[in-house]
């Protein structure tokens, strides 16, 4: 999969869990949620164990996974690149 079918295949998943987060959130409350074209394939507390399995079960798809506070409500992390690190040194 190239890398703009992967952002569309991102955002739509995406996108997918916000529509649906009233209905996602009764059903699986706090727990990061698998989605595979727009269906959820799993869900678990342990966003690890649950990447692990992903990749398992679908080597060759893009799986979104995510909370669903997580997805309405990204987070941006500003963090310094190695380069520029080793430039300071």
């Amino acid at each position: 999969m190239e890398m703009t079918e992967q952002l569309a295949a991102f955002e739509k998943n995406r996108q997918y869990l916000i529509d649906n987060r009233d209905i996602l959130r009764k059903a699986y409350g706090e727990k990061c949620i698998a989605i595979v074209d727009k269906n959820v394939v799993d869900s678990d507390k342990d966003k690890f164990g649950l990447a692990k399995r992903m990749y398992q079960k679908f080597p060759d798809n893009f799986v979104f996974m995510s909370t669903i506070e997580d997805a309405v409500n990204p987070k941006t992390v500003a963090m310094e690149s190695p380069e520029s690190a080793k430039r300071a040194d």
